[in-house]
C-alpha cells in the first residue's frame, strides 16, 4: 500500500475549451475514466494515454456530454483486440447505449453494461486491497408529467399520418376522422394487418394507436450520479525495534513481516505481523466527483446522508472534490453551505465553462500552427481564446480552491507525495524556425503561386469577401489524429445564414 500509485488527472474541463469535464484514474496498471467526453480519443493518442488499459467507464448522466467519447474508445479497443470493458451509469444507460448499435458495430468486442439503480451498489476493482467506487444517486425535485391528453393524441396522429403515407393511403379528411375517433374507439387487441383493405384496416390502425396512446402518464425524472472513490486503507507501520526485540534478524524476514507474513525467529517461535506493527489502520485518501447539471438536483445533493461521514469533525475526510458543477449552482448559498461542511483541508477543484483555465490540449496541432504562420500569418493567425475564465467566487476564498485545467492531477497515493500536481502535457512547444527554413520556403513559394492563380481567376472577381467563407473544423476523415480532427466544415453565408457539414466528434469545441 505504501508504494502503490493512484493518480487522478483532469482530461477535460469544458466542452467549449477542450472536452467535457472528465477524469482519468490510474491504479495498479488499470485506467478508469469518468465521463469520457467527445474528443477523448484524440487527447489519448497525443498524450499517450494507454486506452488498452481502460478497464472501467463510469458515467454520471445518460447524455452525450458524458458518453460522447465512448464510441471512439470502443472502436480503438476493438482494433486492439481487447475483449471487453465494463461501463456503469444511471438508469437508462442500456437503452441509450443500444441506440448506438446502428453506427457502432462491433461483433466481437463486448461492453458489459450495468445500470446503477441502488445506493448500496459498491464497485470494487483491483486485487484484495481494492479501491472502492461508491455511487451517489441524485434525482430532481420536479417530476414532469404530461397531463395533457390532447397533446398525446396529436402526437399519435402525426405517427398515424406517417404510417398512412408509408402505405400510400391518401385523404386528409379521412385521417381527420380517424384522429377524432382515437379519443373514443377501443378497437380489438391485435396487430395491424396491412394486407386488409378498406374499413377493416382503418380499425386495425386505430386500435394500434389506441393501445400506444392509452398508456400510463409518463414521468420524466432522470437520475445523475456522483461518485466517491476510496483508496485502500493504510495499514500500521512496521516497527523494526519490536521485531528485533522478538528475536527477528534484519533481512528477508523483515521483508516478510512488512508484507504481513509470519516468520519464525531464532528460537523457533512464530512471530506474527501484528506483533511488529505499531499504530492502527488509517483510512486511505478519498476522492469525490460531484456532478449536478442544474439546480433541480441541488436539494437532494445537500440532503443526501452519504456525505455525513465526510463532514468536518467526523471519522472520514474527503481529500479532494472535483466539482463538475455549473457556475450558477456554485454561487448559490445552498451549495456554498454544503461545501463548507467539509474539512478546511479538503482540496476543491472547479470544472465548468466559466471556472476552467484555458489550455492548449493539442500540443502537436499548436506546434504545427506556429509553422503554418510562417506561410500566411493572416489565415493561420494565432488563436485568441475569447472564452475568458472567471475568478473563483469570493465566498470560497477561505477554502482550498483551484480552477480546473487540462493535465491538472492529484496524487492520492503514495502518501508522501499526496496533493495537486501539474503535468507538462499541456505545454505548447516552441518551434526552432531555422530547422524548417528550407521546407517552409518551398511551401511559401507554392502557396504564393497558388494564391496568385486564384486572384487572377475571372470567375472569382464578382465574389466579395463577405459573400461566402469556409471554415474547416477537421480534415481527418472518419478517424481523429493528433494533428487533425475528424471531418467537419462550416459554410458561412453571412447575412444568409450558414451550414454545418460533417459535424463529427469535437466540432462543438472547435466552434468555440
Amino acid at each position: 500500500i505504501e508504494t502503490m500509485k493512484i493518480d487522478a488527472k483532469i482530461i477535460g474541463t469544458s466542452s467549449r475549451k477542450n472536452i467535457a469535464p472528465s477524469i482519468l484514474i490510474t491504479y495498479n496498471g488499470q485506467n478508469l475514466i469518468f465521463n469520457p467526453g467527445e474528443g477523448f480519443d484524440r487527447v489519448s493518442q497525443e498524450h499517450k494515454i494507454k486506452m488498452t488499459k481502460l478497464s472501467h467507464i463510469f458515467l454520471s448522466q445518460v447524455s452525450w456530454n458524458c458518453w460522447g467519447g465512448v464510441p471512439d474508445i470502443i472502436h480503438y479497443l476493438d482494433k486492439s483486440n481487447k475483449k471487453d470493458i465494463k461501463m456503469y451509469g444511471p438508469e437508462g444507460l442500456i437503452d441509450f447505449h443500444l441506440g448506438s448499435r446502428f453506427f457502432l458495430f462491433s461483433p466481437i468486442f463486448k461492453v458489459k453494461l450495468r445500470e446503477i439503480t441502488q445506493e448500496h451498489h459498491i464497485i470494487k476493482f483491483g486485487n484484495e486491497k481494492a479501491c472502492t467506487v461508491i455511487p451517489v444517486i441524485l434525482t430532481t425535485d420536479n417530476i414532469k408529467e404530461d397531463e395533457n391528453p390532447t397533446l398525446m393524441i396529436n402526437t399519435g396522429f402525426q405517427d398515424l399520418l406517417q404510417l398512412y403515407q408509408m402505405h400510400n393511403i391518401d385523404g386528409l379528411e379521412e385521417l381527420e376522422q380517424i384522429n377524432q375517433s382515437l379519443t373514443n374507439l377501443k378497437g380489438p387487441e391485435k396487430k395491424v394487418d396491412f394486407k386488409r383493405d378498406g374499413d377493416q384496416r382503418k380499425l386495425d390502425l386505430i386500435s394500434y394507436f389506441q393501445r400506444r396512446l392509452l398508456f400510463t402518464t409518463p414521468q420524466y425524472n432522470p437520475t445523475v450520479i456522483c461518485y466517491i472513490v476510496k483508496t485502500p486503507n493504510i495499514p500500521p507501520k512496521f516497527n523494526a525495534k519490536l521485531a528485533k526485540d522478538l528475536g527477528v534478524q534484519p533481512g528477508p524476514d523483515f521483508g516478510k513481516l512488512c508484507a504481513w507474513e509470519s516468520v519464525v525467529n531464532s528460537e523457533g517461535r512464530v512471530v506474527t505481523p501484528e506483533e511488529c506493527h505499531s499504530g492502527s489502520e488509517k483510512q486511505g485518501p478519498v476522492m469525490v466527483i460531484v456532478y449536478i447539471p442544474n439546480e433541480q438536483y441541488l436539494r437532494n445533493l445537500v440532503l443526501h446522508p452519504v456525505w455525513d461521514e465526510y463532514y468536518d469533525g467526523n471519522n472520514s475526510q474527503a481529500d479532494v472534490i472535483f466539482h463538475m458543477t455549473p457556475n450558477n449552482v456554485l454561487k448559490t448559498d445552498t451549495y456554498l453551505e454544503w461545501v463548507n461542511q467539509f474539512s478546511t483541508n479538503t482540496q476543491h477543484v472547479f470544472m465548468n465553462d466559466n471556472l476552467s483555465e484555458n489550455s492548449n490540449y493539442s500540443v502537436k496541432a499548436e506546434g504545427l500552427l506556429q509553422t503554418l504562420q510562417e506561410i500566411d500569418p493572416d489565415i493561420y493567425a494565432t488563436k485568441e481564446n475569447t472564452l475568458k475564465s472567471d475568478k473563483i467566487p469570493s465566498t470560497y476564498k477561505k477554502l482550498k480552491c483551484v480552477k480546473g485545467k487540462f493535465g491538472l492531477g492529484y496524487h492520492l497515493l503514495p502518501l508522501n507525495i499526496k496533493g495537486l500536481y501539474q503535468s507538462k502535457i499541456n505545454l505548447c512547444p516552441t518551434i526552432d524556425k531555422h530547422i524548417y527554413d528550407d521546407d517552409i520556403q518551398i511551401l511559401i513559394d507554392e502557396y504564393s503561386s497558388s494564391k496568385q492563380i486564384l486572384n487572377d481567376a475571372p470567375e472569382l472577381n464578382n465574389i466579395l469577401e463577405n459573400d461566402f467563407e469556409i471554415t474547416f473544423f477537421g480534415t481527418g476523415a472518419a478517424t481523429a489524429s493528433p494533428y487533425r480532427n475528424v471531418s467537419g466544415m462550416y459554410w458561412n453565408f453571412f447575412n444568409n445564414g450558414g451550414i454545418l457539414v460533417d459535424t463529427g466528434p469535437g466540432t462543438y469545441s472547435q466552434v468555440y
